[in-house]
């Protein structure tokens, strides 16, 4: 009998091993029949392949959200005055630690990401959006019940919000190519959140943040469209020696900052992403419909990886002439359109 707790845990670095085992599976199938593979019938392998491993990631990905809607579910919601050290689940409503404005609407909120698109046009004439700039805040704020505040660090938090605001420049212009669309979201001062993650000393937070925000910057580095995003003076080169000067210098400017504002009592904790369980889960949802929206999208990535797999398998399986030859994919039906 399956253990469903079990199940919903499985060690996310074995799943990729399964679509290794799959192919060398389907390679020895070919080897022990004796069957001549084509260019054609090779690029169907390799298509069916790929998509045996999307498929396997879709349904494994599925189990990864049921399990988050099952600690939703689980965990008992605490009130601020009492709430333990470690996994906890908090609801309140958001209060500024420090004055923010969101960037592309100027709203008062105590957390904003955003999002710009530039769309595109591909050789076959579909359009499709890219992403040109995004980003978010990871300034700290309050959430506040009848029973007192706590810290919240939303870096890397898994932020559920509904789009606050959506506008497409040259929407309504004589020429659509080209548009650019910019959408952002943002908590209000006030407004009511509920929280899911791990409740833990400032200064352990403050270490454990201090080495993300290192990691991001490393991330920045290798990332040269990003990194063009601070050539100030425009002339096309940042040199490197100096850019990490100047970061250096605000990295320390903002953790002595955060030090010296963080001499409250309520400020001696903070509920973060912790480090052994890495759900942190930041929501303007009530704890029904987050439960409801996870339980939706897990059974739909289930569902939808297994029909993935069972699509590709069967194909892979009749072009090996396992089984009848209408099953096989034309993927050159796909590559042959106009």
């Amino acid at each position: 009998m399956w253990d469903k707790g079990k199940l919903l845990s499985i060690n996310k670095r074995n799943i990729w091993y399964l679509p290794g085992a799959i192919t060398a599976l389907i390679c020895l199938c070919i080897f022990f029949s004796h069957k001549v593979v084509d260019i054609e019938s090779a690029m169907g392998y390799i298509h069916e392949i790929v998509f045996v491993a999307i498929g396997l990631g879709l349904f494994f990905y599925g189990f990864f959200k049921l399990r988050k809607k099952r600690l939703i579910e689980d965990i008992p919601t605490s009130k601020i005055r009492s709430v333990a050290m470690g996994f906890v689940e908090i609801k309140g409503n958001a209060r500024q630690k420090m004055p923010l404005k969101s960037p592309l609407t100027f709203a008062d909120c105590v957390y904003y990401k955003f999002l710009v698109e530039k769309e595109r046009t591909g050789s076959k004439g579909r359009r499709y959006w890219v992403t040109v700039n995004e980003g978010s805040s990871t300034e700290y704020f309050y959430l506040e019940d009848e029973t007192g505040k706590i810290l919240v660090d939303p870096l890397d938090a898994e932020i559920i919000l509904p789009y606050d605001y959506r506008y497409i420049e040259g929407e309504f212009g004589l020429l659509t190519a080209g548009r650019t669309r910019y959408t952002e979201w943002y908590i209000t001062p006030g407004e009511e959140i509920y929280v899911l993650g791990n409740v833990k000393k400032f200064k352990d937070a403050f270490v454990e943040r201090k080495k993300k925000l290192i990691l991001k910057l490393q991330e920045l580095k290798q990332n040269k469209e990003k990194l063009m995003e601070h050539d100030t003076n425009k002339d096309g080169k940042i040199d490197i020696t100096e850019w990490d000067k100047a970061v250096e210098k605000i990295k320390q400017e903002l953790f002595e900052e955060e030090i010296s504002k963080t001499v409250n009592t309520e400020d001696d904790i903070v509920i973060a992403k912790g480090e052994t369980e890495k759900t942190f889960i930041i929501s303007d949802m009530t704890e029904k419909k987050l439960i409801k929206k996870m339980t939706t999208r897990g059974y739909l990535y289930i569902s939808g990886g297994f029909c993935i797999i069972i699509s590709m398998v069967l194909s892979l399986l009749a072009r090996l002439g396992l089984f009848p030859g209408y099953l096989i994919i034309p993927w050159e039906m796909f590559y042959n359109k106009g």
